[in-house]
């Protein structure tokens, strides 16, 4: 089976993070036996005099490699804007299409000047998938497309590279002190994603007199904002910036932290706390989009309304007070566990099948 993969992101080495779930998803095809081959933009800056030349080349070269790669499925990530790309080369190609949401893409989407053009993507799309039934829904809202017609796979994440570690370990590899209280926090640093709401939630934490280390990990408009925050004298040194990391390095920092947050205000699914529950560490996070079809609040982890620093402070500091996590994060990690990649990659080739003439 040969797949054609379209995406508006995918990682580089000056970007190694940028669309690393895609990637993922397409190792794990190719280690299952299918081929497939990429067309990606792998330049991570944007703005209109950069945007319209870079979507430009993303579909000639999606043009050219449909017209001539004699493919089953044409797969495009993200609705806004590789759903329209998608659409022409699958009908240049007259080859089945596959799109794929995967969060914020569904509502700028929807406010865009180009809503009608990835409306008819979606309808003459021969299937379409999104990452969460919360996504589901919202497509379903802004679009017309039914339920019935959108299939729920998400991107999985690797349960053997993201797996328990000793903390000890993974402290010594982090260079995290070994005797620290640590909440991580990892993902783009904007304001939806919370890291506001954290900044001001861990304030609240060192008030009380909580010695609690706060790790950053990525990069984003709010860099600044964490960066002033290492220095506010009122949280003592106790924020450390530590720009972005490698996704093969991650699961060491997940390992290395007491509580992982994901206190976003939004979420298409919330990859980041299924990788930190893989390797067995309590999450807390917000109670919006996708994040509670993998999180059951007191059970394999704790949910807190979005954008309220008072109540994100008391889940984090009750939790980090709860002297054994054992159970929950022994729930967390058999939640991540049927969430593997390789159980949402045989979905999504049995879809692919599906869809392939015979």
């Amino acid at each position: 089976m040969r797949i054609l993969v379209i995406s508006n992101m995918y990682p580089s080495e000056a970007h190694p993070v940028f669309g690393a779930f895609v990637q993922r998803q397409v190792e794990a095809l190719r280690a299952s036996g299918v081929d497939v081959d990429v067309v990606a933009n792998y330049r991570k800056a944007a703005g209109v005099i950069i945007n319209l030349p870079k979507y430009v080349r993303l579909t000639w070269r999606a043009l050219r490699a449909a017209r001539r790669g004699a493919y089953d499925v044409i797969h495009a990530h993200f609705i806004y804007p590789t759903s329209i790309i998608g659409r022409w080369s699958s009908r240049l190609a007259h080859t089945p299409l596959v799109l794929t949401a995967h969060g914020n893409d569904v509502d700028n989407a929807a406010t865009s000047r180009l809503a009608a053009p990835v409306g008819k993507a979606l309808a003459s799309a021969t299937a379409v998938v999104a990452v969460s039934n919360y996504l589901a829904g919202r497509l379903a809202e802004q679009f017309p497309i039914s339920l019935e017609e959108i299939d729920v796979i998400d991107c999985g994440v690797d349960t053997d590279a993201f797996r328990p570690i000793q903390k000890a370990d993974a402290r010594l590899v982090a260079d995290v002190p070994a005797d620290a209280t640590v909440v991580l926090f990892a993902g783009h640093l904007a304001e939806s994603k919370g890291i506001g709401t954290l900044l001001a939630a861990h304030r609240r934490l060192v008030a009380e007199g909580r010695s609690v280390l706060l790790l950053v990990a990525g990069d984003g408009p709010m860099a600044p904002d964490v960066a002033a925050a290492s220095r506010d004298p009122g949280v003592k040194g106790l924020v450390r910036a530590v720009g972005e990391v490698r996704h093969e390095e991650m699961a060491h920092w997940y390992a290395s932290a007491d509580v992982v947050c994901v206190p976003s205000h939004r979420e298409g699914f919330g990859l980041v706390a299924l990788e930190a529950m893989a390797c067995g560490v309590p999450v807390v996070a917000s109670d919006v989009g996708g994040l509670p079809e993998i999180i059951v609040d007191g059970v394999n982890g704790r949910l807190v309304p979005p954008a309220d620093p008072d109540r994100l402070a008391a889940a984090l500091g009750r939790i980090l007070g709860e002297g054994d996590r054992d159970d929950v994060a022994s729930e967390a990690r058999r939640t991540a566990l049927e969430h593997s990649i390789s159980n949402q990659t045989g979905k999504l080739i049995r879809l692919y099948r599906s869809l392939a003439a015979p």
